[in-house]
């Protein structure tokens, strides 16, 4: 079984623009990752987020599919 917590710190930011996220399969396997949010840039924290969902919506399907190899696919464009 894997334990896991996700903490991310915005430093001497007014806010944390950084996003987490986190998917575990079958106990012993998972995509773990942080974005940076490119601190005092505009929309930062969009970024960031919008990157962490759609590597878990990738990791989501290609899981559905029976796959893993299928995210070359999404991160080489």
């Amino acid at each position: 079984m894997i334990k896991y917590c996700s903490f991310s710190e915005c430093g001497n930011r007014r806010r944390n623009e950084d996003a987490t996220g986190i998917r575990i399969e079958h106990d012993h396997m998972g995509l773990f990752m942080v974005c940076d949010g490119m601190g005092g840039l505009q929309n930062g924290d969009e970024a960031s987020h919008c990157v962490v969902e759609a590597f878990l919506k990738c990791w989501d399907e290609c899981q559905d599919k029976g796959t893993i190899s299928q995210i070359k696919g999404y991160t080489s464009d």
